[in-house]
Parts: structure tokens; sequence; C-alpha cells
């Protein structure tokens, strides 16, 4: 009978430390599989800003400056600014959504429509989201 309860303690013994390496290690592995990936984050552009980038590759070179199209944050959301070709055009501010929201520059004054006065001051640091390749010479 001694010799029974002393084989049946080192089995449960092995058993349970084979249970617990086993759930370590796939414990561990499965945390490995959840973390979130450690690659920068992407943006996704908008269907309709990608149209839009469509649309002025298509077009003739600027006459003055690139063909460019900028995301700010302005008023808690994205807006998308796209310069327009040359001197006393406005030069559009649009929604996430391709809302158009002012001119915030631009036309015959420079101040653009009025509609978005402190855009200079409310708008966070730009960032180009498809600029035009300068042609090689």
């Amino acid at each position: 009978m001694k010799k029974f309860l002393v084989y049946l303690l080192l089995l449960s013994s092995t058993l349970l430390g084979a249970c617990r390496m086993h759930w370590f290690a796939t414990k561990h592995a499965h945390e490995e599989e959840m973390d979130p990936p450690r690659e920068e984050y992407v943006y996704t552009v908008p269907a309709w800003v990608q149209s839009q980038i469509e649309f002025l590759k298509a077009q003739p070179p600027y006459r003055t400056g690139k063909k460019m199209i900028l995301k700010y944050r302005y008023q808690y959301m994205d807006v998308y600014y796209i310069p327009s070709d040359c001197c006393d055009q406005l030069n559009p501010l649009y929604d996430e959504f391709g809302k158009k929201i002012c001119s915030p520059d631009g036309g015959f004054t420079g101040k653009g429509d009025g509609r978005c006065p402190d855009f200079d001051r409310s708008s966070q640091t730009a960032v180009i989201i498809w600029q035009e390749e300068t042609p090689t010479k």
C-alpha cells in the first residue's frame, strides 16, 4: 500500500509538472499572438481622396508649385487641404467625407472665403498625404 501511494504521488507530481509546462508554453504562445503588431500605424486614405489623387495625376503640371494633398487636424476632425494651381484661386478645405468646409486662403485677397478665419491658428501640423513626384532631368 505504501508503494502504491509513493507511485501515485510521483505520478501525480509528474503529471502536474507536465500540465504546468504545457499551460505556460501555450499561455505565452497565445499572448504573443494576441500582441498588437509592432509596425507603425498605417493611415488609410478615404476613397474620395484617392480619386482626387488620380484626378490630379491626370492633369497637366501646375504652373507654380507642386500638386499635393495635405491632411490637418482642425476642429477635432481630420481635414484635407488641396492647394489650387495658381494665383487668385481659392484653396479648398474638405472634411473627412469630402464635403467642402471652406477655403482658408487664396482668392483675390489671399484670405480665402472667410468661412474659417481661424484655420492658421487652430489647425495642427500638416501631413503630406500625396505630393506630385519631381520629374527626373
